[in-house]
């Protein structure tokens, strides 16, 4: 609950927490992945916390972990903060997360859990993003990357991947009436 999230922040122990994710025991970077995500799925002010400290760093690098089971902790962190307001969304494009995510999504060897985070990120970025934040980030690939998922045959990972596509073509049409110009400016990217 956010209660419980809210007396973790007030211990003052998120910043040893963040520091643990740097351990060489997996099973401590896992625990405190998770407690990370935890508090990225929390309201903006507990959100803002992690980010304040380092958080959106600390989960773009263990993107490459050697453990799936840390990499798909730290993706579904920053799915967490791409839930979250403009600012925060901000944060993460200003740290050049979404290169690492679209590389993921492109590897064809992707397992399916860590593919589905990443696909979250991405939608939860161009639901609650502004209109210049997507089109920062069709600009970067991600129309592609997102196409990408579209290999594995999990439903849901394409269902989503799917609905994001349309949600950047409405943003690009709008782009198109207000610009007045004849083509939408994003389909040209699938």
């Amino acid at each position: 609950t956010n209660e419980r999230k809210q007396w973790v922040l007030e211990t003052g122990c998120v910043l040893p927490v963040l520091s643990l994710l740097e351990h060489t025991d997996d099973r401590l970077v896992k625990a405190a992945t998770a407690l990370t995500g935890n508090l990225c799925d929390g309201n903006d002010r507990q959100t803002q916390h992690v980010i304040n400290n380092g958080g959106i760093d600390d989960m773009r690098r263990l993107l490459c972990h050697r453990s799936l089971a840390i990499r798909i902790g730290a993706a579904s962190a920053l799915s967490g903060i791409a839930g979250g307001n403009n600012d925060q969304l901000r944060s993460l494009i200003a740290a050049d997360v979404f290169s690492e995510l679209f590389k993921i999504a492109m590897d064809p060897q992707c397992p399916a859990k860590l593919l589905n985070e990443v696909v979250c990120v991405m939608c939860n970025t161009c639901s609650g993003g502004s209109d210049c934040q997507v089109d920062d980030l069709v600009k970067a690939g991600i129309i592609p990357a997102l196409g990408a998922s579209f290999r594995k045959s999990n439903v849901k990972i394409s269902s989503i991947a799917l609905e994001t596509i349309t949600n950047i073509l409405d943003i690009g049409e709008l782009k198109k009436i207000e610009e007045s110009i004849e083509v939408n400016p994003f389909s040209k990217e699938l």
